[in-house]
């Protein structure tokens, strides 16, 4: 096996409602960050309760889980800003 580099990253996982994803990802690309991937959310359960994305009517109540992963000096900032 060849030598694999590796390199510390941190990992933020941010759960949103779907129409907000792109505000969140324009966030990102101003924010200079490295990597991220946007992810449908199946269900899950929060201040409201519990929810199930085949219970939903439209895309509008819709959540998306957004992976982000960065330098560990860098998280401060983001979650400062997208909060």
């Amino acid at each position: 096996m060849e030598n694999l580099t590796t390199y510390p990253k941190k990992r933020l996982s941010i759960i949103i409602e779907a129409p907000f994803l792109n505000r969140l990802l324009d966030q990102l690309e101003r924010l200079d960050v490295p990597g991220y991937t946007a992810l449908p959310a199946l269900a899950g359960k929060g201040k409201s309760g519990s929810w199930q994305r085949d219970s939903l009517s439209s895309e509008v109540g819709g959540m998306v889980q957004v992976l982000i992963v960065l330098d560990a000096e860098k998280v401060s900032s983001v979650l400062h800003a997208v909060r």
